[in-house]
């Protein structure tokens, strides 16, 4: 994990400073109000000022009221065993219920409104207009060996340094130390881990019979298209399917899914169609759950109970996911046992499940990613209020309390962040630094709708904001 100071990353904008005497006589309200690829991050174009150290420090409590209604659709691969309604429905009334035991926030709330086929809904995504999609299908990985990975290498690495060395090392086996000794041996260990799995995936076959993947003909069960096709579909919050996914964009290469078996259980990404989670969108998926391959089984050896089903798919796949779009938390490996985040090297779903229900209760280490979330909340509710300087001062904590290392990109929080900034000085009339902040959120991520719709109003001659 990246270490920062407290103060020291923050919205972006070091030319803008909060004056003390501005904001610190407001009182603070303590309820709350609540109603979430990844972008590289830097510390040039994140770097910011914060308010002055004679401010008075925010009090925070945990985050207690979570407006979130979702709307969920379901994806069938005839290739593979259905989904019946009632797993579906009690799935979604486990992750409610984990969610919320594990976060202290009120439960989501589910709506089930569609049921389509696997073509119907990756004719969602459109490989040729979208940026992102031929970014990530351009890295795909086809199958024909290691060369692939030559041209990727340093980005790859770059993206594994995301993690501690030594939490990632765990992922290795004793017979190769020397992939432990730095980030380029892990990645070289991986790349050839990686390959040599897929070719078992490539002689795989489903219970039709037909091929479990062809990387080198069709992307149909790559993630790259499963990522392009949640990104950019207008209509659901969650999907359910229960295909097989295979980890594939080389440049990002998850250390869990790529020295792992090479398979997705599941999805949290950005999708600028959908508001409920803050622009984003997530998936999980049942085949590890159901499949007959057994070295791909996530339960074993045993067959799963129906409520054993619903508990893996609930508890512990779909409340995972809602975490990575509601707080931000990513991936950990080194984590402890009560920690619906951390994936372990050979740990089966089943034995994860097991883990977290033995240790009922909130993980420690992921507390700052949901106090963070807390203050950004914090200071939403105070917009709705009009008081645009309490939000002000919640804003500066958000900013300064928010990980560098951030699911679905530090940069992406912090333009949500700016964007919020430039509507309080909105509402304080002071349209400079409304356009300053505005500026910024569209600088940090420069496809957020939001702040290209602030933008536009800021710098239209019929706006009056």
């Amino acid at each position: 994990m990246l270490k920062k100071s407290r103060h020291s990353l923050a919205i972006g904008l070091a030319f803008i400073t909060w004056s003390a005497s501005s904001v610190a006589q407001v009182p603070v309200s303590r309820s709350l109000h609540v109603q979430t690829s990844s972008a590289s991050t830097s510390s040039t174009a994140t770097k910011a000022a914060t308010p002055q150290a004679s401010s008075p420090p925010v009090q925070a409590k945990q985050l207690r009221q979570l407006s979130l209604e979702l709307q969920v659709g379901v994806v069938i691969d005839k290739a593979f065993p259905d989904l019946d309604n009632q797993l579906i429905s009690r799935a979604l009334e486990n992750a409610a219920k984990s969610f919320q035991d594990r976060f202290g926030v009120t439960a989501p709330r589910f709506v089930v409104s569609s049921t389509m086929s696997v073509d119907r809904f990756l004719a969602k995504a459109p490989v040729e207009s979208s940026e992102r999609c031929r970014k990530n299908l351009q890295h795909r990985y086809r199958g024909t060996g290691l060369s692939e990975f030559s041209s990727r290498r340093d980005k790859a690495i770059q993206f594994l340094k995301r993690w501690p060395l030594k939490s990632l090392t765990v992922f290795v086996d004793a017979k190769n130390p020397e992939a432990k000794k730095n980030y380029g041996n892990l990645y070289e260990y991986l790349a050839k881990k990686y390959v040599n799995t897929v070719e078992q995936l490539k002689s795989a076959r489903t219970s039709t019979g037909t091929p479990l993947v062809e990387p080198n003909k069709t992307a149909r069960r790559s993630f790259a298209m499963w990522f392009c096709a949640l990104s950019e579909q207008t209509d659901y919050d969650v999907i359910i399917t229960n295909t097989f996914i295979m980890a594939d964009i080389m440049t990002e290469p998850h250390p869990h899914a790529f020295m792992g078996r090479a398979k997705i259980g599941g999805i949290a990404g950005p999708n600028q169609h959908r508001k409920a989670l803050g622009r984003s969108a997530l998936l999980a998926t049942t085949f590890g759950i159901d499949t007959h391959i057994d070295w791909l089984s996530e339960l074993s050896g045993t067959p799963a109970t129906e409520a054993e089903r619903a508990s893996i798919l609930g508890d512990y796949l779909l409340a995972h996911e809602i975490a990575h779009a509601v707080f931000g938390i990513p991936d950990m490996f080194d984590h402890p046992s009560e920690c619906l985040m951390t994936s372990r090297p050979d740990e089966t779903y089943r034995q994860g499940l097991k883990l977290l229900q033995e240790n009922i209760g909130a993980c420690p280490r992921c507390r700052k990613w949901v106090k963070a979330r807390a203050y950004l909340d914090k200071a939403r509710a105070e917009l709705v209020r009009d008081r645009p300087k309490t939000a002000l001062r919640y804003l500066a904590r958000a900013s300064s309390r928010t990980p560098k290392h951030f699911h679905g990109g530090y940069k992406k929080r912090m333009s949500q962040i700016s964007y919020l900034v430039s509507q309080a000085y909105q509402k304080l009339k002071r349209k400079k630094r409304a356009k300053r902040f505005a500026k910024r959120a569209l600088q940090l991520d420069p496809k957020s709708t939001d702040a290209i719709k602030l933008w536009k109003v800021l710098t239209s001659t019929t706006g009056s904001p």
